[in-house]
């Protein structure tokens, strides 16, 4: 669920974790007919609002009939929400109406200089060319393998599930290509960041042309016997990190486990973990350029490339060879279809992705700042013709605190998206009702809705140090539903500031919203 603390995303932790506009029913709504409100649903919100917990909560909602725009529910839908990571919706939506759900691009690799006796005397460039995957989570195969709990959200939850490809893989599959050509040895390798470069926007991740592994370090830590040290590794193993282990393994009790960096390189992973327990905590990179030319320095020296530079030395940007692609690529990579990154994105809220397509509408049309990035957001949704007068944002995953829109703006970006012909690729990408990503666990069991709800979670939240408890800023939900009568609604779901003791207090509150989204399944 990527989602709350930090970004579109994640909880506050957990513990670290308007704008109103007078509202009108957007063009293709029509106003709401109480004889059409079917009793479970209706009955399943006022049950809900007058629950202790949300005493002091803003709920809004709206349920529209896709086919004919009608409202078939509607409470304070013209209200701006904090959104969470419905926001995703948004920035996803608009990268595949610009670039195309089919969109692919290359990394290319370059070879500047002469080659003798095997040797290349100048530089092996490798272009950064806006592939997130980079081969990792099985993309050599045109698919990715998504989790249901990212390892964005490891720190944020305090496990997630790592895929079993490695995230090396793509580097690997370049450095053969170069290998194959009958190169042996090069002075140096450059990662050509462009001038989009890399770009910090307020959040951890910097966001720029060159990903591996999400320019995350995922730390593994395993419990060992009570009383011993347990024991940690890390991938991508590289040498440009080295990783000091101090967590303690206890009896029993909650695992509390801090990643720092002590300097260059070195990561220092302090805590308690119980015994019988496994987990990852994760280190964002913070030269990805730099990493990423460490990376593949490294994977060509396993496939038989040597490289006179210092492997862990920075990247050298300004050195980058002038005109230095008029000759053909020596090894080339294919990127997965822009429709299968935007699947990861949205089933596991993967915030980094989200704003990386902000940073990819603005690199694709000709910008180099990512507000502009936003501005071409907005002519998107104006070519579908969505009102986004009751919208607004500042960033794709759902981070900031201004970001806002009403659940009249995101059903109909959805209604819109569904008669654009986005609709399949958004069904395919979404999370689903007790099946995956972030409502995989959301679902009543034996629900009949399992596998009818398509739709995306949001959560925010952050510390109430009066109280000492957390603030639940939003949880909500937005997507679609194949009901039990055959027909496609679309819908949102928000909840705004609800008191919060625990992740687990947290979690109940998006139980009732799937549960709400069983009630639509059943009685429209």
């Amino acid at each position: 669920m990527a989602e709350g603390v930090k970004g579109g995303g994640r909880v506050a932790a957990m513990f670290i974790v308007a704008i109103f506009l007078a509202s009108i029913i957007f063009i293709g709504l029509s106003a709401s007919d109480p004889q059409n409100d079917r009793k479970m649903f209706r009955e399943g919100m006022a049950d809900l609002m007058s629950k202790d917990r949300y005493r002091n909560s803003t709920w809004s909602a709206l349920v529209i009939d896709l086919s004919t725009g009608k409202v078939l529910y509607n409470l304070k839908s013209g209200t701006m929400m904090v959104p969470g990571s419905t926001t995703k919706l948004y920035s996803s939506t608009a990268v595949m109406q610009y670039l195309g759900t089919d969109f692919v691009t290359e990394t290319p690799v370059y070879s500047v200089g002469v080659v003798e006796n095997g040797h290349l005397n100048g530089t092996l460039v490798l272009k950064a060319s806006w592939d997130l995957n980079m081969g990792g989570r099985g993309a050599l195969d045109g698919i990715l393998n998504i989790t249901d709990v990212d390892h964005g959200d490891a720190n944020a939850l305090g496990y997630c599930q790592l895929t079993g490809e490695d995230p090396l893989a793509g580097l690997d599959f370049l450095a053969q290509q170069v290998a194959s050509t009958g190169m042996t040895s090069a002075d140096q390798v450059i990662i050509d960041m462009g001038a989009w470069g890399e770009q910090d926007i307020g959040k951890e991740h910097l966001v720029g042309p060159m990903a591996i592994n999400d320019n995350l370090i995922d730390i593994v830590i395993n419990a060992t016997t009570v009383g011993q040290t347990a024991t940690c590794y890390f991938r991508p193993f590289t040498s440009a990190y080295s990783v000091a282990c101090d967590v303690v393994t206890i009896d029993s009790g909650e695992d509390i486990i801090v990643v720092h960096q002590d300097s260059q390189g070195k990561l220092s992973v302090a805590g308690q973990i119980a015994a019988g327990h496994s987990t990852v905590r994760t280190f964002t990179v913070t030269d990805p350029a730099s990493f990423a030319r460490t990376l593949f320095i490294e994977a060509l020296e396993r496939n038989g490339v040597s490289i006179g530079a210092d492997e862990t030395g920075a990247n050298l940007q300004a050195e980058i060879p002038a005109g230095y692609g008029s000759s053909a690529a020596i090894a080339r990579m294919s990127s997965v279809p822009l429709r299968e990154d935007v699947k990861l994105t949205l089933k596991v809220s993967q915030n980094f992705h989200a704003d990386s397509y902000i940073a990819m509408l603005s690199y694709y049309t000709g910008s180099t700042d990512f507000t502009s990035g936003m501005v071409v957001m907005k002519s998107q949704m104006d070519a579908l013709g969505i009102n986004t007068g009751q919208v607004c944002l500042t960033d794709g995953e759902g981070g900031s605190a201004e970001d806002r829109f009403s659940a009249q703006a995101v059903c109909q970006l959805l209604r819109q998206a569904w008669s654009a012909q986005l609709n399949q690729s958004l069904l395919d990408a979404l999370p689903i009702l007790g099946v995956d990503g972030s409502l995989a666990d959301s679902a009543t069991n034996g629900s009949e809705a399992i596998g009818h709800v398509f739709a995306k979670t949001g959560t925010r939240a952050g510390s109430d140090h009066l109280n000492q408890r957390s603030l639940l800023f939003t949880k909500a939900l937005a997507g679609y539903v194949h009901t039990s009568r055959g027909n496609w609604v679309a819908f949102a779901l928000f909840v705004n500031d609800v008191p919060i003791g625990s992740i687990e207090q947290m979690m109940q509150v998006g139980s009732d919203l799937g549960y709400l989204s069983e009630l639509i399944y059943h009685d429209y």
